[in-house]
């Protein structure tokens, strides 16, 4: 798989997050749950623009890592 497919597939996980980021404005969705979510998408992109760098990203959640 290319980088570039490899950045739509995590693009594609992106939208999904966004998509119950949004859903999660509703006050019934579990606040500590919008949390995580929105961490997780943020995780994405930022794996997305590593592999578009012809880079691998690192097993890891941490964004500070990740951003470095």
């Amino acid at each position: 798989m290319s980088s570039a497919e490899d950045a739509l597939l995590l693009l594609s996980i992106v939208r999904r997050h966004l998509r119950t980021l949004a859903r999660g404005l509703d006050s019934e969705f579990p606040e500590e749950d919008w949390g995580s979510t929105a961490q997780r998408a943020v995780e994405k992109i930022l794996k997305a623009w590593i592999v578009l760098d012809d880079r691998q990203p690192l097993r890891v959640h941490d964004l500070a890592d990740l951003a470095a």
